[in-house]
């Protein structure tokens, strides 16, 4: 009875720990990868990438190996299961010891097979031992954060910035530049574009906020990364105030604003109508919105907070 017993308590041990560790993990979507959770990337039409099928890949990968260890986990409580209940069936007991021995080595063979092709990997790269299996897949070049960031006239500090924790500074919001070419430079000297990543795609950033401008400074410093402003000033709604520019979506940006600051909580997380198209909606923690539109033309509608400058 007491060895009965003992293997009960390991059988449901073996079951147990597994989803302990799960329920550990701060974010279990993350075991499967992909923004939002899931195998697939988060990406519609023209936006997907041959970088979204290497994520793919690797979900696939990452999956394949947490639902081995899963079934594994299950297969072996059953062979304990087996074990406890043959009483005196050499048959019963016999059968336990097979699938307990089939499924170990199929295990071993999995992680095996994972951990070998990481050390080649390791070797050929010289990388040391590093996942092989984690891409990073980046669209556009990154940068470092430039040290010659426009200055904004100041006033008061304010708190609230995200990030590092650094002070925001209100701005005076009635500066604006005058000429597209003077927000262009801007811009470059900020870092924001420049080289391979044109700054705009013709569009015209005349009347653009100095506020607005200094906003995707920090944004650009904030992911590392560089992108271009697709719409600046246009007549009618928020655009009209030169505090609001659409920016071409890329990866490395899309993945630090969804990763870095929270959903709108007036929707809930959730895809709404966006002018005329849809899209979910972010707030940094100066309230500046940041709006993942969806349709014939994804891009991201970022709003700076009037009199505000959030740094991260």
């Amino acid at each position: 009875m007491k060895k009965k017993a003992f293997l009960i308590v390991v059988a449901l041990v073996l079951i147990f720990i597994p989803l302990a560790v799960f329920a550990a993990d701060s974010n279990p979507s993350s075991l499967l990868s992909g923004a939002g959770g899931g195998l697939v990337p988060q990406c519609e039409g023209p936006e997907c990438k041959a970088c979204d099928l290497t994520d793919l890949a690797n979900n696939v990968i990452n999956f394949g190996v947490a639902f081995s260890v899963i079934v594994a986990t299950l297969m072996f409580a059953y062979a304990g299961v087996l074990y406890v209940t043959a009483a005196s069936s050499p048959e019963q007991i016999k059968k336990a010891h097979g699938v307990f021995t089939n499924v170990f080595v199929g295990l071993l063979l999995v992680l095996l097979a994972w951990l070998l092709v990481n050390i080649l990997f390791s070797v050929l790269t010289g990388r040391g031992l590093a996942v092989w299996s984690h891409v990073d897949c980046i669209e556009n070049p990154t940068t470092d954060p430039f040290a010659d960031v426009p200055i904004l006239p100041q006033s008061t500090l304010v708190t609230g910035g995200a990030g590092a924790g650094r002070p925001s500074t209100v701005a005076s919001v009635g500066t604006a530049y005058s000429t597209s070419a003077a927000a262009i430079a801007a811009l470059e000297r900020g870092g924001v574009c420049g080289g391979a990543v044109p700054c705009t795609d013709g569009s015209s950033l005349a009347g653009l906020r100095v506020q607005t401008v200094n906003q995707l400074i920090e944004l650009h410093q904030g992911c590392g990364c560089q992108f271009t402003v697709t719409s600046g000033v246009r007549l009618g709604g928020a655009h009209a105030t030169g505090l609001k520019v659409d920016v071409r979506i890329n990866k490395a940006l899309s993945d630090y604003i969804e990763r870095t600051f929270v959903p709108d909580p007036r929707y809930g997380g959730k895809r709404v109508p966006w002018g005329s198209q849809e899209a979910y909606v972010y707030n940094d923690s100066c309230g500046n919105v940041y709006a993942r539109e969806y349709g014939s033309q994804p891009h991201w509608d970022i709003e700076a907070k009037r009199g505000r400058l959030c740094t991260f």
